[in-house]
C-alpha cells in the first residue's frame, strides 16, 4: 500500500517551469533639411528585455536536496535576466549633382551601450506543491549567483563617395573609435579607409557590344579593428570571498589585468576585378587580398606560479594573404531548359610575422609537455598521458603559419631493428626523439578549396549537385597513431594493420615500428603526416514539380516531389575511418511540398 501510495504521489505532483519574457523596443528619428542637399538626422534606439524563468519541483515528486546535511523534499529556481542596449546616431549628409559629378559626404557620431543582468536563486524544502513562493522555503540550496557585463562605445565618423560619369569611382572614410572593454591606456583607435574604381563598360566604345556587359576594377585600401573578448578582460576583477576572517569578508582576484590590451587591427588591400559576359550569362570575379593583422588578441598560458591559466594579451602579428575566384554561368537559357554551372575558389597563405613574448612562453610550455617522459611502461597505464605525450602540438614561429604541424622528422623504419629513425635540424641522424628538434612537418591549411556544382531544369524535371574540394593541405593521422601503433592490445579492440604493417623480422620494410614494442609511445613525427585531398559531394538533388494545368483536377496550386541526398561520396586521399569517432554518414530523404 505504501509503494502504491507513493506512486500516485509522484503522479500528483505539481511540477511546473513559468517562463515570462517582456521585450520593449523603441526606434525614434529626426530628420531636418535646413538647406536642399543637406539633410541632418538623429536616431535613437532603445531595447529592454526582463526574462523571467521559475522551475518548481512538488516534494511530493520524492525529489530531496541535501542542504546542511538534512534532505529537504522540493525546491524552486528562479531565473531573472535583464538585457538592455542603446543606439544613439547623429549624422550630417551632403549630395550634390553638376556636370556628371556626383558627391555625398556624410559625418556623425555613434553611441552604443550594452548592459546585461542575471540572478539566479535557489530554494529548498517546501510543505506541499500549492505552497510554492520563496516565503514558504526552508532554505537556500546554494548561495544565489549574480552576473553581469557593461560596455560602452563612442566613435566619430566622416565618409565622402564621388563618381565622375559613373565610369571613376572613389570613396574616402575616416573614423575614431573607444570601447571601455579596452584597458584604460589604449581605449581609442583610428580607422580609415580609401577605395577607388573604373567601370569600363561605361566607357562609350564598350557601351552596347554583344561580349562584355561589365568590366570593372576596383582597389582597396585601409584598415579594421575588432574586439571579441569579455568586458572584463582587460581589467582587474574581485569575486568576494564568504568566509569570515578576524579582520572581515575577504576579496579574491578574478582575473589577472591587462590595462595595456587594445584593438585588434587589421590592415587590409584587396584588387578586385569583376566581369560579367553575354549579357551578364557568364560572371567571373577574382580578387585579390593582403591582410596584415596586428596585436592579435588571444590567450596567453600563464605559470601555474601566477594563480590564473590564462589571460587575455595582444600577441603579435599575422599576413593572410591570397587570391580568390568564382564563376557563375548560365550555359542554357531557353523555355524549357535552364543549365548553369557555378565554380569558386580560394587560396590564402598565413603568416606569423611579428612573435610576442607571451607567445615564445607558450613555446617553451610545449617542449616541457614531453619534458617528464621517462617509463613507457607507467605512461600506457595513463590514458591522458598517452594523449599529451603523441599529440603534435601548434608551435609559434615567425616566418611559419600558425596552422603548421611541428614533430620530428622522420627517415622512417629501420629495417634491420624496427625502430624509427629521426633527422635533428642539423641534418644529423638519431634514434632519439627531443621536443628541442621539432620542426615544421606540414600544414593543415591547404593551397586551394573551394566548390562547383550545376543546376539544370528540363520541363518541371530539376537535378542539381554541389560539390567541395581541397588541395595542399596536410593532416596528422592520429588513427593511425592512437588506434594501431599505440593501440593497448591487452584492453582494447585493434585493427588489422596492427598485424599487417608492423615491423616483426629483420629485413621488413614497413610505415609502423616493431610490434613487440607495444609500450612505447609514438610521438610527433613526420611519419604520420598525410596529404589532405579530397573530392567530395555535398549534395544531389532531384525533383519534379507537376505542371498547373494537372494539378486543377486536384485542387492544388503546387505539387513538387524532391528526392536529396547529402554527402553520397567522397574521394580523399586519406582513407575515411568508419566507427572510430563519427562515423562517415550517407543520408537520404524524400520530400513532397503540396499547396492548396
Amino acid at each position: 500500500r505504501r509503494i502504491i501510495s507513493k506512486c500516485m504521489s509522484a503522479r500528483m505532483a505539481r511540477n511546473y517551469q513559468k517562463e515570462n519574457i517582456q521585450t520593449l523596443t523603441n526606434n525614434t528619428g529626426i530628420t531636418w533639411r535646413p538647406i536642399p542637399k543637406l539633410t541632418l538626422r538623429g536616431d535613437l534606439a532603445l531595447s529592454l528585455s526582463n526574462q523571467r524563468n521559475d522551475k518548481f519541483i512538488d516534494p511530493m515528486s520524492g525529489t530531496q536536496t541535501g542542504v546542511s546535511n538534512v534532505n529537504l523534499e522540493g525546491k524552486l529556481n528562479i531565473l531573472r535576466a535583464e538585457n538592455y542596449y542603446m543606439n544613439t546616431n547623429l549624422s550630417a549628409n551632403y549630395v550634390n549633382n553638376f556636370g556628371g559629378h556626383n558627391m555625398n559626404f556624410a559625418a556623425g557620431l555613434n553611441i552604443q551601450e550594452t548592459r546585461y543582468t542575471q540572478v539566479n536563486e535557489y530554494y529548498a524544502g517546501f510543505p506541499s506543491g500549492f505552497l510554492s513562493s520563496p516565503n514558504y522555503a526552508t532554505a537556500m540550496e546554494r548561495k544565489s549567483t549574480y552576473t553581469g557585463d557593461k560596455t560602452r562605445l563612442i566613435g566619430t565618423f566622416t565618409r565622402i563617395n564621388y563618381t565622375y560619369r559613373d565610369i571613376y569611382l572613389v570613396d574616402l572614410s575616416g573614423r575614431i573609435d573607444g570601447n571601455s572593454a579596452f584597458g584604460t591606456e589604449k581605449r581609442f583607435a583610428p580607422f580609415w579607409s580609401v577605395g577607388g574604381g573604373i567601370n569600363f563598360h561605361n566607357y562609350d566604345f564598350l557601351k552596347n557590344n554583344s561580349i562584355f556587359s561589365r568590366i570593372r576594377l576596383t582597389g582597396n585600401i585601409g584598415q579594421l579593428g575588432k574586439s571579441n573578448f569579455s568586458p572584463f578582460a582587460a581589467r582587474g576583477t574581485y569575486v568576494v570571498d564568504p568566509s569570515k576572517y578576524s579582520t572581515g569578508t575577504g576579496v579574491l582576484l578574478r582575473a589577472m589585468e591587462n590595462p595595456k590590451l587594445t584593438w585588434e587591427i587589421t590592415k587590409t588591400k584587396d584588387l578586385i576585378l569583376d566581369l560579367g559576359l553575354f549579357k551578364n550569362r557568364l560572371s567571373i570575379n577574382v580578387n585579390w587580398y593582403d591582410k596584415l593583422t596586428e596585436d592579435l588578441v588571444n590567450d596567453v598560458d600563464m605559470p601555474l606560479s601566477s594563480g590564473f591559466p590564462t589571460f587575455k594579451d595582444n600577441v603579435g602579428k599575422i599576413r593572410n594573404r591570397g587570391i580568390e575566384f568564382r564563376m557563375q554561368w548560365e550555359v542554357v537559357r531557353k523555355k524549357d531548359f535552364f543549365f548553369s554551372v557555378n565554380v569558386n575558389m580560394a587560396s590564402n597563405k598565413n603568416t606569423l610575422v611579428e612573435l610576442s613574448n607571451s607567445l615564445k612562453r607558450y613555446n617553451e610550455l610545449v617542449n616541457k609537455q614531453f619534458a617528464d617522459f621517462t617509463d613507457a611502461r607507467a605512461v600506457l597505464q595513463d590514458e591522458g598521458l598517452k594523449k599529451q605525450y603523441s599529440t603534435a602540438y601548434t608551435k609559434y614561429v615567425e616566418g611559419a603559419s600558425t596552422s603548421a604541424i611541428y614533430g620530428m622528422r622522420s627517415l622512417g623504419i629501420n629495417p634491420s631493428d624496427g625502430k624509427e629513425l629521426y633527422m635533428r635540424p642539423d641534418g644529423t641522424v638519431t634514434y632519439t626523439w627531443a621536443a628541442a628538434d621539432q620542426v615544421v612537418i606540414g600544414d593543415i591549411t591547404p593551397k586551394g578549396q573551394g566548390g562547383f556544382g550545376f543546376y539544370a531544369m528540363y520541363k518541371g524535371i530539376s537535378l542539381s549537385s554541389t560539390c567541395m574540394f581541397q588541395f595542399g593541405a596536410m593532416d596528422y593521422n592520429y588513427t593511425l597513431v592512437d588506434k594501431i601503433e599505440n593501440v593497448d592490445l591487452y584492453n582494447s579492440n585493434a585493427d588489422r594493420r596492427v598485424l599487417e604493417q608492423r615491423w616483426r623480422q629483420p629485413g621488413d620494410f614497413t610505415p609502423l615500428k616493431d610490434i613487440a614494442d607495444r609500450l612505447y609511445i609514438t610521438r610527433p613525427t613526420s611519419r604520420f603526416i598525410q596529404k589532405n585531398n579530397y573530392i567530395q559531394i555535398q549534395a544531389i538533388a532531384l525533383g519534379y514539380e507537376v505542371p498547373q494545368q494537372k494539378l486543377a483536377r486536384l485542387g492544388l496550386s503546387r505539387l513538387k516531389i524532391q528526392l536529396n541526398s547529402g554527402k553520397p561520396a567522397i574521394i580523399s586521399s586519406i582513407r575515411q575511418e568508419r566507427g572510430i569517432n563519427y562515423p562517415f554518414a550517407r543520408t537520404y530523404e524524400l520530400s513532397i511540398n503540396a499547396i492548396l
